[in-house]
């Protein structure tokens, strides 16, 4: 819904009433154009601000979830100047899209001084600018040259833009707007796991195709190499009739090229063996790194799959391995997750996202009797139905969990009774025995959404 001046006038008359005469408690930066502002006063009531240029919004939101900053240049100037200040008033400026958060700072000499924050929610023009008293420009989310139209620029005086009334024919109320408060939130959230996740998992990206091309090399090299047991048998024919003139002649003639003419057919045999022996050595050594390079491939795949599901804490523990640089905390010590399930109104899910997560759940949590879920024929995560005897919609709860959790939308799973699983070679691998069979042809949307309320398990 677009933001008309009507409407900024009716949010700035409810910020004022709701936040006047409070202190501005903090500042985060949900991702690097959404800013959430909690007061003093009614901390549960936070202020939601998106300056996106093509749709900039501004709701109260009631919401409990916490997330951490993002460190940048805003974030610091809104933390320094911003910040523990004294809000005064809060109004509509000129008439217009911007609202003027008025409010009193103590710096640290205890000096107190006026300052002024104002937001500009006008599409393609959105702007957060600090002013002082006398409206001249501190700081700004985005300045502008002094050639452009309408210069921001620090040390000038703050120039109000050319005011555009915009109205609609469907203007409606504050509290009908204010709905969409927590979507846009969520939208935020995913925007600012996007702008962290993305380069991680281009990385992985970037990797899987390496591997695969590695792949296909040492094939192409085992495949041209698939005739060396016709040098042995070339070899050991040479031996045979290295007599019979008659006889080595035409062997010679139908294999010229592995024969030199310049050695006897024992000499020519000899280099042969030697030859055969090298490529034996190498098809091994082909082999055993074919092996590493499908399971790195494996590896790569299911954390690709598994990504969309992954937090903030599991995506940086990716890049960490990979040496990939972050702005995460590496110091900050957190609670590992030991797996992760859904409550659905069947009842309890649980399931792992990577190999370590897998072999705890099913090998030391899960009760024997529990009933393992996983795709057929993919790697992917360990599913756990907490019952013994799960109802058919518990089942397809969970069998449409373990495909999307390796990237399907349909296929079929395996399943069976956690005492029918053995130990794999591979941590997180199993072997299952007197397993079933089951294909989903398609998952209910409401599965994503009950997979998007996942929750943690952290050993007590």
């Amino acid at each position: 819904m677009k933001l008309t001046n009507n409407l900024i006038s009716q949010i700035a008359k409810i910020l004022n009433e709701t936040y006047s005469n409070s202190y501005i408690g903090n500042i985060t930066l949900v991702s690097p154009n959404d800013f959430l502002f909690i007061f003093s006063k009614d901390r549960k009531k936070k202020l939601f601000i998106s300056l996106y240029a093509n749709n900039p919004a501004l709701y109260l939101i009631e919401d409990d979830l916490t997330v951490s900053t993002i460190e940048n240049k805003d974030n610091e100037w809104l933390r320094k100047y911003v910040k523990d200040g004294y809000v005064v008033s809060i109004s509509q400026y000129n008439e217009d899209r911007i609202i003027d958060i008025k409010f009193i700072q103590t710096d640290e000499y205890f000096l107190k001084s006026t300052k002024h924050l104002l937001i500009e929610l006008i599409p393609t023009a959105t702007n957060m600018i600090l002013v002082d008293e006398d409206g001249v420009i501190e700081q700004a989310t985005r300045y502008k040259q002094e050639d452009s139209p309408r210069p921001v620029v620090k040390g000038q005086k703050y120039i109000a833009r050319k005011k555009n009334e915009l109205t609609l024919t469907d203007e409606i109320s504050f509290q009908e707007y204010n709905k969409n408060g927590i979507e846009e939130y969520n939208n935020a959230l995913l925007r600012r796991r996007k702008a962290k996740s993305s380069p991680v998992l281009s990385l992985l990206k970037s990797k899987l195709k390496t591997a695969e091309k590695t792949k296909s090399l040492m094939e192409e090299k085992i495949n041209n190499q698939e005739n060396i047991e016709d040098l042995m048998d070339f070899a050991n024919l040479l031996l045979t009739y290295q007599n019979n003139e008659e006889e080595l002649n035409r062997l010679i003639k139908e294999n010229e090229k592995n024969y030199d003419k310049n050695l006897n057919a024992v000499e020519n045999a000899n280099v042969l063996f030697k030859k055969y022996r090298k490529l034996k050595n190498e098809i091994k050594a082909f082999d055993h790194e074919l092996v590493r390079v499908n399971d790195e491939i494996e590896e790569y795949k299911q954390e690709i799959n598994i990504f969309p599901y992954l937090n903030e804490e599991e995506i940086n523990d990716i890049a960490l391995k990979f040496h990939f640089k972050t702005s995460a905390n590496r110091n900050k010590k957190e609670r590992k997750a030991l797996f992760y399930y859904v409550n659905a109104k069947e009842g309890r899910i649980c399931f792992g996202k990577n190999s370590k997560q897998n072999e705890y759940l099913t090998h030391k949590w899960a009760n024997k009797e529990y009933v393992f879920v996983h795709i057929a024929g993919l790697s992917g995560s360990h599913v756990i139905i907490c019952n013994d005897n799960p109802s058919e919609k518990q089942f397809e709860i969970a069998s449409s969990i373990a495909l999307l959790l390796s990237g399907q939308e349909d296929g079929s799973v395996h399943y069976t009774q956690v005492k029918n699983i053995k130990k794999g070679e591979k941590e997180g691998q199993v072997i299952l025995r007197n397993y079933n069979e089951k294909r989903i042809n398609k998952i209910d949307p409401s599965t994503k959404l009950v997979l998007n309320n996942m929750k943690p398990y952290y050993k007590n």
